[in-house]
């Protein structure tokens, strides 16, 4: 039986055991020392409110004992084996078999057109380079030439 199967097994199984029982247990108190065929203690109808209200509390504390346990339990044998088997067949079925080629595929072609496209305009992207290389190389002059004048001369060229 899949662990998922198991899992909606369990749990209806506890929500019908516990809807049965809850009224009993709530109302119940055990008398020690009294074990029935499955070994737990007969229960008895408390006779006072007070009685009900400590039957509660001792249900209460037990619950609170070992639910964390069950809990855990549970989500150890049931729900992360069921995750686990979930994350490997994404990974295994839909991201290997199908979305990576597809990416790997769109890749290449990405990659081809842009080669071609640069191909073609590394003539052009060559000459623009070779332009700028110039107007830098003019620009340089200038300004060295510039920075050889005295300060003084860099202030009348201004007022001129």
């Amino acid at each position: 039986m899949p662990h998922s199967q198991t899992f909606i097994a369990v749990v209806l199984l506890a929500g019908i055991f516990s809807g049965l029982l809850s009224p009993a247990v709530l109302l119940a108190e055990t008398k020690t020392g009294i074990p029935t065929a499955g070994g737990l203690p007969i229960l008895e109808v408390p006779d006072t409110l007070e009685g009900v209200k400590e039957g509660t509390e001792k249900v209460g504390k037990e619950v609170a004992k070992v639910l964390p346990n069950i809990i855990q339990t549970i989500w150890q044998n049931e729900i992360l084996p069921v995750w686990q088997n979930m994350l490997n067949w994404t990974n295994e079925i839909l991201w290997q078999k199908y979305a990576l080629p597809i990416i790997q595929q769109i890749g290449d072609r990405a990659k081809t057109m842009l080669g071609q496209e640069v191909e073609k305009r590394k003539p052009i992207i060559e000459q623009e380079l070779e332009q700028e290389k110039e107007e830098l190389k003019e620009e340089l002059k200038i300004q060295s030439a510039r920075a050889g004048q005295s300060l003084w001369e860099r202030f009348k060229a201004l007022l001129r």
